[in-house]
């Protein structure tokens, strides 16, 4: 039997949950833990068998089926709460928890048992490094986090991701409280942020940084400074009340590289300076669309104020010679594409015909970019959209999609990083010859 600290360290290989890159682009259609969830049920089936194999493996694997935990419901929730209060060493070993729940309108508050429930196991996972919160409340666009969440989180000095997916999320108050608190937190999805009456005095002032210093007329003298040294990946809310920006204009984040917004807008002059103060630190951009008033157009200003840009995910129109700009531009590494394919194929094949040739025409454009130097780094076009009709044009012309981009160097993916199209690579006669035998396919993966 192999001693209990080399077990441990095995099976801390099985599925770590740790982080993930909390901006990363999924379909709009599902939440992004839930992809997470999924990856991480299919390995939770190893876990629990692991813990019949013996005391010993039991003890270490009760660590990592408890590491993960999952709240779909009121009931389970109770029922987690039940059982840690019993079990104080199953919550030391709690690293993700993920909450999705519905409240009536007047039933989120302080008071109630669900979120006193919350309260409770939040307070005992003192290991916590992720946790997402998903929760509405009825006919509530824009709810404020419990003031009893937010003293819990407070006490989470590991926390390296916090989520808040659903209509609710912190005020800027109460960000204002939190982050000193959470030194470590690396990545962050805002929610819709509640509260919009606070004064630009009681904000903090911005600490200086390597780029333009954002300057505000109200008692500079009086605020504090606040830098919130360890986040990198930030994601505003699909829609954020504005009065977010206020708070991010006046941090200081010196190692934010990732950022993910649906709009950016550049009519908004809170907008505008965040991009003006941290866009030289992003390496990563994901977005849907850029709003401008004034030269340089589109995401030309973009490019302008992100030099350090090595990947970006966007909406293109396909046929709109304003959105030319986004391949221009000399460190781009990958180029992400978002809504370029309709969800179902058009019945009419000259409709299908047409969708192909505008994506041809589009990276016939990025490709003529590599090949005269203006994208000397690009090597990954990516197209995400992962519907059926998507996947059917991707099998349908993807060969004739793909036949352009070789020409620059340039590699086609999907939305799951597999080459498109999705074709067998050339096989020795010999060896096509034994996978055309029957039963060869079911054969092999039995022997898996």
């Amino acid at each position: 039997m192999l001693p209990v600290e080399l077990l441990r360290h095995i099976f801390s290989y099985i599925s770590d949950p740790r982080c993930f890159d909390t901006v990363y682009y999924q379909p709009s259609k599902l939440q992004r833990y839930q992809f997470e969830y999924s990856s991480g049920r299919k390995e939770l089936a190893t876990k629990k068998a692991l813990l019949l194999v013996s005391k010993a493996f039991y003890a270490i694997a009760q660590e990592l089926v408890w590491s993960w935990i999952s709240i779909f419901s009121k009931e389970r929730l109770l029922r987690v709460d039940t059982i840690l209060n019993g079990q104080e060493n199953t919550a030391y070993c709690i690293r993700r928890i993920e909450v999705q729940l519905s409240f009536e309108r007047l039933g989120y508050d302080n008071s109630a048992a669900v979120v006193q429930a919350l309260a409770r196991i939040l307070a005992k996972c003192a290991n916590l490094e992720v946790y997402i919160s998903d929760i509405s409340v009825a006919s509530v666009d824009c709810q404020r986090t419990a003031a009893i969440i937010i003293n819990k989180l407070k006490a989470l000095p590991n926390l390296q991701r916090l989520d808040f997916a659903g209509h609710e999320g912190p005020s800027i108050g109460d960000y204002i409280e939190l982050i000193p608190h959470l030194g470590k937190l690396q990545q962050l999805l805002t929610g819709r942020i509640a509260e919009m009456d606070i004064e630009d005095r009681q904000l903090p002032k911005l600490v200086r940084c390597d780029g333009p210093e954002y300057h505000g007329s109200e008692d500079e003298e009086s605020r504090v400074a606040m830098s919130w040294p360890s986040l990198e990946f930030l994601q505003i809310s699909s829609r954020p009340i504005y009065s977010c920006w206020r708070l991010f204009i006046r941090l200081s984040l010196p190692s934010l590289t990732h950022l993910s917004i649906q709009i950016v807008d550049f009519y908004s002059i809170r907008c505008k300076a965040f991009f003006e103060i941290y866009g030289h630190q992003l390496t990563h951009l994901y977005t849907n669309d850029i709003r401008t008033a004034e030269s340089p157009f589109g995401y030309a200003r973009i490019l302008l104020l992100c030099p350090n840009l090595q990947h970006l995910t966007f909406s293109p129109r396909l046929k709109d010679d304003r959105h030319h700009e986004p391949w221009r531009h000399r460190n781009l590494q990958t180029l992400a594409l978002r809504d370029t394919l309709p969800s179902s194929i058009p019945a009419q094949v000259l409709l299908a015909d047409n969708i192909s040739r505008s994506v041809a025409d589009f990276n016939e454009l990025i490709v003529q970019s590599r090949i005269n130097g203006d994208l000397p780094c690009l090597e990954t076009i990516r197209i995400e959209d992962v519907d059926n009709g998507a996947s059917e044009l991707e099998r349908r012309y993807g060969a004739s999609w793909d036949e352009i981009c070789q020409r620059g160097g340039v590699r086609l993916e999907d939305g799951r990083g597999r080459r498109i199209p999705w074709e067998l690579p050339d096989l020795p006669n010999q060896a096509l010859d034994k996978i055309k035998k029957p039963g060869f396919v079911k054969r092999f993966l039995n022997s898996l």
